[in-house]
């Protein structure tokens, strides 16, 4: 009996976690293979790997070292991102990779069953993710996610995570909709996620949009349910959200517009070609017609050339966002922003570290991710 061992080095990633479900479902399925719940027993280790940042994509590389010098004869799979993003790390610690876009195309291909996402939080996501309700992840088994496609169509100067992914790769719009059909019952009267890099750049590479998707869903499933929109990138939101009828806009109940700057200088050096202002305007526009739609959005501080005013401007987005999420921003390898001039300084990273969580002390919207530059920030204060 072959014995393997899954878990995600990166808990907070929820790509990475819904597809260490799929590939877990997909092992159980084979006979003659038994899941863990060590890899001491295990005969191969599948681990999610993230590199969104550098503190993620470090401790995927520590995970995996450390299991490697811990097990140095068994076989350890890497899934996720780290793969694709340094072949070479991969290569040179005899790791194995696990081609997560096979594994999904064959689970569609087999049109394998879609489980409620509470299973796959409660073993692979973060459990301070699990108890905010602003993050609209919980417990409850009320979230069917459907992963709609991989990669994008844009290209951001500091992104690890097209370098890994790629181009947009979408599943079509009619075996999403079989999906859907055929598990009403997960589905009436709860949550659908729809899940992807970009759900802006859905459809584009066969002929498809994201508003056609959205349209057909409304079309094809007749049941009662709300949407999640995770992630939506602000300049396809703008050029799509007037496609999208009044009825679905009132069925959505969350998106993720990940904005990463509200200085449109620094906009144009991360090459995201946008206003921000204009994604504000339209967000108003949206919030007259569903006043109870929540949004979360992302933003980089920390950007080479970035001034204090541009950076505190983020501040302002409470009026408009219910999560405001900040990461420091780090140098990627092969990025075309590891290029540009006007590196911010460490102290600078951190004395600005330490005023968004002042903050965080008066608008409860305001989130931090933990870095090593927020590590440090935290021991300064102390």
């Amino acid at each position: 009996m072959l014995k393997f061992y899954i878990s995600s080095a990166n808990p907070h990633c929820e790509i990475n976690s819904y597809l260490l479900t799929y590939l877990e479902r997909e092992l159980k399925g084979i006979k003659g293979i038994l899941e863990t719940d060590t890899p001491d027993s295990a005969d191969i280790i599948i681990i999610g790997t993230c590199v969104v940042d550098a503190t993620n994509e470090n401790i995927s590389r520590e995970t995996l070292i450390n299991l490697r010098k811990r097990y140095p004869n068994k076989r350890v799979y890497v899934a996720g991102c780290l793969s694709n993003f340094d072949p070479h790390f991969i290569k040179a610690n005899k790791f194995d990779v696990f081609d997560k876009n096979k594994i999904l195309a064959e689970c569609y291909r087999k049109n394998v069953e879609r489980i409620p996402m509470v299973s796959l939080l409660n073993r692979y996501c973060d459990e301070e993710i699990l108890r905010n309700e602003n993050y609209f992840l919980s417990r409850r088994e009320n979230i069917f996610y459907i992963n709609i496609s991989e990669g994008c169509t844009n290209a951001c100067s500091y992104c690890a995570i097209k370098i890994a992914k790629g181009d947009i790769r979408s599943i079509p719009i009619e075996s999403i909709i079989e999906q859907l059909e055929e598990n009403k019952n997960l589905i009436a009267g709860n949550f659908i996620c729809l899940l992807a890099d970009d759900c802006g750049s859905f459809g584009i590479d066969n002929n498809e949009s994201f508003p056609e998707l959205l349209i057909k869903i409304k079309k094809k499933i007749s049941c009662e349910y709300k949407l999640i929109i995770h992630y939506w990138f602000p300049l396809h939101f703008l050029n799509q959200f007037k496609m999208i009828p009044a009825e679905i806009w009132k069925r959505i109940h969350y998106i993720n517009i990940p904005l990463q700057s509200c200085s449109d200088r620094i906009l144009k050096l991360m090459n995201r070609n946008y206003s921000v202002s204009d994604v504000l305007d339209a967000i108003n526009s949206i919030k007259k017609i569903n006043p109870g739609i929540k949004l979360v959005t992302h933003i980089i501080y920390g950007f080479p050339s970035e001034t204090i005013d541009e950076f505190k401007e983020s501040f302002h987005l409470v009026s408009v966002f219910d999560r405001i999420i900040f990461s420091c921003y780090s140098d990627r390898k092969g990025t075309r922003a590891s290029h540009i001039k006007g590196k911010i300084s460490e102290n600078e990273k951190m004395r600005r570290t330490v005023l968004i969580l002042k903050e965080q002390e008066k608008y409860k919207q305001i989130r931090i991710t933990e870095s090593d530059i927020f590590k440090k920030s935290l021991t300064r204060i102390k």
